[in-house]
Parts: structure tokens; C-alpha cells; sequence
């Protein structure tokens, strides 16, 4: 078998299976649940995204989790992406729940929490721009006209801190008042580039956390 037969095999694949990673929707909320954490209702088990203006503008979902046999690799992804194409500008949220932030301790070998979701934000630009090239389904055929945006959402429960962290740049981020900012991410095919990252906090019962739409797009 050729190359080029099989580049269009992979094509042809990911065209007619239209959920093997991205599907198209239509709805106003999306849900996003950290399965993991359903056994202690301490934990954060559940994101709830309301009032997505899926009639005004286009919106898919990029499912980093699906397991995909030779396919799905080894390295560390946000829960998943919701995908706007709105004036032309393709923008990928890269969402990740943590129940606890926790800054790396002294004399402690262990990553601190902020940047092992900076690694999180690297890989899954690194895969989006792979799906980016391959994928040719869901209208992504004219993505080649299209400006595309990153944006890192944390949802968070509580912030553990420690002086260790304090001069990274994600630590300022998370410590400034309206705790977003912009993050340099180093990705396997774009290089070092900088991306808008903002951490949104519980407020509310630990187990759930609900959020406009408004609130990861601004």
C-alpha cells in the first residue's frame, strides 16, 4: 500500500465517522464531567456551560478521551475543547476541572498542579493542529481561510499556594485579580506561542460548577 493511499484512507475515515472526535451542536449547554471524581461529592464532578450561542454561530465539541486503538496517545490532554467558528475566527477552549490547585511545597519533587495543566495546554494544542490538518468533515474543509484562537479555561474548586511558584507565569495569572492573562505554551508543531489563559472559580456547591458562556469568551 502507497502513502498517498493511505493519507486518504485516513481522510475518508475521519470524514464518514463523524464522532470519533468532533461532533457538530446545536445546543445551548454543554456538560462536561470529570468521571474520576463522582465517588466524593468534595471533589469538582461536573462543568455546566449555559446560554453557548449555538444559533448564531457554529460550535462543535473536540473529545480528547475518546479511545481510538493505535490512535490515542499517551500524553496528558485537557477534558475537552469546545470549538467556535464565529467571523472567521476558529477558536479552540481547551477546558480542564481541577477540585484543587496546589502549588508545588518545598523540598517537594512533585509538579506543581498550574504546570502540569501548562503541559496539558501544550499537548492539546499540539493534537488540535494534527486534527486540523487531517480532518476534512464538519465544514472543516475551509479551514484554510480561517484565523485560529486558543484559549486555556480552568475551573477550580480551591487554590493551595506556595512561595515556589510565585514567579511563574501561570502563578500570576492565577494570583492576579481578574485571573487570566496571556501564557506561553511550546507546542510539538507551532513552536512557543502565546495563548489567553483564565481560571474561574467555585463559588458554589463543590461538586458542580455552572458558567455562561460569556465567561470563557471574555
Amino acid at each position: 500500500m502507497k502513502i498517498e493511499t493511505i493519507r486518504k484512507e485516513i481522510l475518508q475515515k475521519l470524514g464518514i465517522v463523524p464522532n470519533l472526535f468532533i461532533t457538530k451542536t446545536t445546543e445551548d449547554s454543554i456538560i462536561i464531567e470529570e468521571e474520576k471524581n463522582f465517588h466524593n461529592n468534595n471533589l469538582l464532578q461536573k462543568v455546566i456551560i449555559n446560554n453557548i450561542p449555538a444559533s448564531n454561530i457554529k460550535v462543535w465539541l473536540l473529545d480528547f478521551e475518546m479511545q481510538v486503538k493505535g490512535f490515542t496517545p499517551s500524553s496528558k490532554t485537557v477534558e475537552k475543547v469546545i470549538v467556535t467558528l464565529e467571523n472567521n475566527v476558529l477558536t479552540f477552549f481547551m477546558i480542564e476541572l481541577k477540585s484543587s490547585i496546589k502549588h508545588q511545597m518545598p523540598n517537594e519533587r512533585k509538579i506543581s498542579t498550574l504546570n502540569i495543566i501548562n503541559g496539558k495546554f501544550e499537548d492539546s494544542i499540539s493534537r488540535i493542529i494534527f486534527l486540523l490538518t487531517f480532518d476534512s468533515h464538519h465544514d472543516w474543509i475551509n479551514f484554510k481561510e480561517w484565523d485560529v484562537k486558543f484559549k486555556g479555561i480552568v475551573f477550580y474548586n480551591k487554590q493551595i499556594q506556595s512561595s515556589i511558584d510565585e514567579g511563574t507565569r501561570i502563578c500570576k495569572i492565577i494570583s492576579s485579580k481578574e485571573k487570566k492573562g496571556l501564557l506561553e505554551c511550546r507546542s510539538t508543531f507551532l513552536g512557543l506561542r502565546k495563548i489567553e489563559v483564565k481560571f474561574i472559580k467555585n463559588t458554589g456547591e463543590k461538586k458542580k460548577l455552572e458558567a455562561n458562556f460569556s465567561d470563557i469568551n471574555n
